[in-house]
């Protein structure tokens, strides 16, 4: 593990989004997601806040992902009791491009919350997390 990326998100607090879009998979893939990004979570430093299950939820829709985003951006506004916005992998977030994919992390950024994907399906290290953000880009 690369300790820089530990400390880079050491002590900040995440909400999980568990999205599935085949209603057949039901409750088991979201409540999958959702412990499995808790791990990683915990493996990054940070704690975790919440999971939300989007059932039934296409990332190929951007207006719907864009509505749960500002639902989220009241919830940081209003209760300010998260930093970080977590999906599983980045097609848990988007399928609906790179453009939309660098939206979300600059409307993130502009709501003082950052975007975490924990682990690249590619890694082969039982502890690897990938922490896949645009604040380099952004700053």
């Amino acid at each position: 593990m690369n300790s820089n990326r530990k400390t880079k998100w050491e002590g900040l607090r995440a909400i999980a989004i568990a999205r599935q879009s085949n209603d057949n998979d039901g409750a088991a893939s979201t409540e999958a997601q959702g412990n499995f990004m808790t791990l990683q979570l915990t493996e990054a430093g940070m704690s975790h806040v919440e999971t939300i299950p989007l059932e039934g939820v296409s990332g190929s829709s951007p207006a719907r992902i864009n509505e749960i985003l500002q639902a989220l951006f009241r919830r940081k506004k209003e209760k300010n009791d998260f930093d970080v916005i977590a999906w599983q992998v980045e097609d848990r977030a988007t399928r609906s491009g790179g453009e939309h994919g660098l939206w979300l992390a600059h409307e993130a950024k502009r709501h003082g919350l950052r975007v975490f994907f924990p682990v690249d399906d590619q890694q082969d290290t039982p502890a690897a997390f990938r922490a896949f953000t645009y604040d380099s880009a952004l700053d």
